[in-house]
C-alpha cells in the first residue's frame, strides 16, 4: 500500500478500537440481567422463573471476545505505525515537518486574506454626541454635534499582498510535494486482520466493526486465534 492508503487505513483502524471501546464502555452489554420471580416463597405449589431483561447491543458480542479484538486492532495499529515510520524515514521530503509547517501557512494566509481586504474609511454619526455650555443667564444648556470615527489601517497593504502571494505559492508548492509523496511512497506492510479496500472509506464506525467480527459474532474470534497461533 502506499503512504496515502496507509494513512486511511490508520483511521480505519483507529475507529474500530473506538467502537470496542465504547462496546465494552456500555455496561448492559457487560452485564447479564437475570430477573427472578420467587413464587414459591408465597405459593409453594408454584414454580420460581427467571427472565433475562439483558438490554445488550444488537451486536451481542461476548465481551472477552471484544477485548481480544481491541488487542488484536491495537497489534495491527503498532505494526501499521512502525511501517509508516520506515516509509517516512526513507523520503527525501521530511513530510512530517512539511505537512506542518504547511498548516501554519495556510492558517496566516487567511489572516492576510482578511488584512488585505482593510479598508480605510470614515464614518460620520450625526448628532450623537452631547455636550453643556452656559447660556447668557447663566444655565447649564445640552447641544448636539456629530462623531466621526476614522479607521486607518496601520500597514502596508500592498507589502501584505505580495506576502500573501509568495506564501500562496510555497503552501500550494509544498501541497503538491505532499500529495505526491502520499501516492509514490509505498509501505511496506501486510494487513494481518481482514479490512478490506472498501472499509477504509467514510462507512460508519458500527459498520466497520461488523466487517471485523462478522455477521455471527464469531469470526474475530476465529482470527484472533489464527494470529496468535503464529
Amino acid at each position: 500500500m502506499n503512504l496515502k492508503e496507509a494513512f486511511q487505513m490508520q483511521k480505519t483502524l483507529s475507529r474500530l478500537l473506538e467502537e470496542a471501546a465504547a462496546y465494552l464502555d456500555d455496561t448492559d452489554n457487560i452485564m447479564t440481567v437475570t430477573e427472578k420471580h420467587l413464587c414459591s416463597k408465597v405459593v409453594p405449589e408454584q414454580k420460581d422463573e427467571e427472565y433475562d431483561c439483558s438490554e445488550k447491543s444488537y451486536m451481542a458480542y461476548n465481551p472477552m471476545t471484544v477485548l481480544r479484538a481491541w488487542h488484536a486492532l491495537m497489534e495491527e495499529k503498532e505494526r501499521l505505525g512502525s511501517a509508516i515510520t520506515a516509509a517516512k524515514a526513507a523520503m527525501p521530503l521530511n513530510f512530517d515537518t512539511a505537512a506542518e509547517e504547511n498548516k501554519a501557512r495556510r492558517r496566516f494566509l487567511r489572516t492576510l486574506v482578511h488584512m488585505a481586504e482593510q479598508r480605510s474609511e470614515s464614518k460620520l454619526r450625526r448628532s450623537m454626541g452631547k455636550g453643556y455650555v452656559f447660556n447668557k443667564e447663566g444655565n447649564q444648556t445640552p447641544y448636539r454635534y456629530d462623531i466621526e470615527i476614522v479607521r486607518t489601517i496601520d500597514y502596508d497593504r500592498t507589502a501584505v499582498r505580495r506576502m500573501q502571494d509568495a506564501l500562496a505559492k510555497t503552501a500550494a508548492d509544498t501541497s503538491r510535494a505532499l500529495d505526491d509523496a502520499l501516492v509514490s511512497t509505498q509501505v511496506d506492510y501486510t494487513l494481518q486482520l481482514p479490512i478490506s479496500a472498501d472499509t477504509t472509506g467514510e462507512d460508519p464506525a458500527a459498520r466497520l466493526l461488523s466487517s471485523i467480527f462478522g455477521n455471527n459474532g464469531s469470526t474475530l474470534a476465529e482470527i484472533i486465534e489464527a494470529l496468535e497461533a503464529k
